[in-house]
């Protein structure tokens, strides 16, 4: 089902501000109608996953996942990518007096983040908020409609949602100080009373009346048994109004977990984002991420899981709507390979297929400067792409193991085999040639001239990275060596634990998951289980784990386009999460999975 990955794809607009409503003929609700009662805890399986996974971090990763098989989220956390309607969209009474912004990442339920609406009554005798999906513009698509073409229900490719088979809305709700009255409802954009625009709303207003607010959360629905919600932009909205909350100067409330619930199981292909809750800035779904995801997924035998994953990734190569980096598209490359080696049939080609897609636009950046291997790629999603030219050596690691997979995929076909074996020594050469041999360590990659050595920082995962791809390509004294350059510069004192860079200001949790890892690979499991038993230490409750063990952990590089310091925080993870889960298996993701081979 498309609709999911397309808005879990989209922007986070809840951060971004609101547009005005002000034709969308709708008549605000100026006297209470019957006042709703609550619906209580749930009591059903309606909207609830019917597999609940283990503790684990695989299991923390699959019920994540899970998460979206009988729910479709108005709004889940902050800028979270699941948000399905994230355009807030005033509408209120006086159009031009100042409109107040709804703030997203308020204090929510269970630890997470929920919505802060509040209206002013002596600016606004009534107002309240639309949510909607996204704009085409807002996704990067431009269209050739006119303006008046742009009135609500007169746009004949809006951007709706297909809810269908939704069996109900739920939200959850409190008040401020208690008796705010407030009316919640769906539908009736482009409705004009009971008169539909051409490509209005599949269903007029449903309301459920005018709420009065406890301090107390309290779990609202609304039955949508043989609605027709198979068009929908308006799929949530609030009003309240001066009459209802007499002698009140204005009101304040919170809402939270909004969502259209399923009796059957969605099954849609999906991307998850990258840290829980999503804030603004942490909103993104990271193809790296949901890659690494998709193969712990596979290695802990949740294959229907890392199936999800995999086919949002092929959805978004087949409909060319993103690139990346070249590390970035390795690692899709490494999910694409990863599930051909356990599919058969048609998926098995599909995933081939797709990784020899990706590997086309990698070709394109093969260097020939200086010492070979890959430049850096793209460094932007969607239309604003930007040509990147300086080569890293984590893209290259990345980019030997991916190449040499997808070779030994192409049975029948040596032309194509030959070309992946020789992009992979071409990236290996390139890797090799950024040893330190007197240090034991691997820089970082070159400036942008491909042969200009950056030595500024030195990170982790080059040298752990290049151990679990390389194998016997490096010798025991160069693993040895790259191994004793982390623990001399980057193990942080008086833990377990490795920091990014070599400033040791807090330990990287992901990277020192692939440390473990690391030291698999050379042989030295004692030193591997006391990294990993410090792991497990930090691991939370629910078996994920944080990107850091504290906020601000710096990794010496910016973040591209913005000149912000990259930095991790103390916040869940998928793929630091993912690489825990791989190193309490002992699975090596860049290699085929014994398993696989067999």
């Amino acid at each position: 089902m498309t609709w999911l990955l397309a808005l879990t794809l989209c922007v986070a607009l809840f951060a971004t501000g609101c547009d005005s409503l002000a034709k969308k003929g709708l008549t605000p609700t100026t006297t209470p109608t019957d006042t709703p009662e609550p619906a209580g805890e749930e009591g059903d399986t309606i909207g609830i996953s019917q597999d609940v996974y283990p503790n684990t971090p695989a299991g923390y990763l699959a019920n994540q996942v899970a998460a979206f098989d009988r729910a479709v989220y108005v709004y889940k956390d902050g800028a979270d990518m699941a948000n399905h309607f994230p355009r807030q969209v005033w509408m209120g009474s006086d159009p031009n007096s100042e409109i107040p912004a709804m703030n997203v990442f308020a204090p929510g339920m269970d630890n997470s983040t929920s919505i802060q609406a509040t209206l002013d009554f002596s600016k606004h005798s009534w107002g309240g908020y639309y949510f909607e999906p996204p704009t085409w513009e807002d996704m990067g698509i431009t269209t050739a409609l006119s303006g008046a073409q742009k009135e609500e229900g007169d746009d004949p490719n809006p951007p709706t949602e297909d809810l269908s088979g939704a069996v109900r809305l739920t939200f959850w709700v409190r008040g401020e100080n208690g008796g705010e009255q407030v009316e919640f409802f769906l539908g009736s954009l482009g409705w004009d009373g009971w008169k539909p625009a051409a490509f209005a709303d599949s269903t007029q207003k449903i309301s459920i009346g005018t709420a009065v607010l406890t301090t107390e959360w309290t779990r609202y629905e609304i039955p949508l048994d043989d609605v027709n919600l198979s068009r929908m932009s308006g799929g949530f909205a609030w009003v309240a109004n001066d009459k209802s909350n007499k002698g009140a100067d204005g009101i304040t409330f919170y809402i939270d977990n909004i969502r259209y619930e399923y009796a059957d199981d969605l099954e849609a292909p999906l991307l998850l984002t990258s840290y829980a809750p999503a804030m603004e800035g942490t909103d993104s779904a990271a193809i790296y991420d949901n890659a690494i995801t998709a193969i712990a997924l596979m290695r802990a035998g949740y294959t229907e899981r890392a199936e999800q994953i995999a086919d949002a990734l092929v959805t978004l190569c087949s409909d060319g709507q993103w690139l990346s980096t070249t590390g970035n598209l390795a690692w899709a490359m490494l999910a694409m390979c990863e599930l051909a080696e356990n599919a058969e049939g048609p998926a098995r080609t599909a995933y081939i297929d797709t990784a020899q897609k990706i590997a086309g636009v990698i070709l394109e950046c093969k260097s020939t400067t200086g010492t070979g291997g890959f430049e850096a790629g793209y460094e932007y999603l969607g239309s604003e792409q930007t040509r990147a030219y300086y080569k890293s050596t984590e893209h290259n690691i990345d980019l030997v193991a991916a190449f040499t997979r997808l070779a030994a995929l192409c049975e029948g076909d040596a032309e194509a085999a030959a070309l992946y074996t020789d992009a992979a020594a071409h990236a290996q050469a390139f890797v090799l040639a950024m040893l330190d041999p007197n240090l034991g360590c691997f820089y970082t990659g070159t400036a942008a001239n491909g042969t200009t050595i950056n030595r500024d920082v030195v990170p982790l995962d080059c040298q752990t990275w290049a151990i679990l791809a390389l194998g016997d390509a490096l010798t025991g004294e160069q693993k040895a060596a790259a191994l004793g350059y982390v623990e001399q510069k980057m193990r942080v004192p008086e833990t377990d634990g490795y920091d990014f860079n070599t400033d040791r200001d807090g330990v990287w949790f992901e990277g020192t998951a692939q440390a473990s890892l690391a030291y698999a690979a050379v042989g030295d499991t004692a030193r591997a289980e006391e990294i990993l038993a410090y792991l497990t230490d930090n691991e939370n409750e629910n078996g994920s784990i944080t990107a850091a063990d504290r906020d601000g952990v710096s990794t010496g590089f910016f973040i591209i386009g913005t000149g912000l310091p990259w930095i991790y925080g103390k916040q869940v993870h998928i793929g630091a999460t993912a690489w825990l889960s791989l190193a309490e298996s002992g699975e090596n993701p860049f290699v085929a999975s014994p398993r696989s081979e067999s």
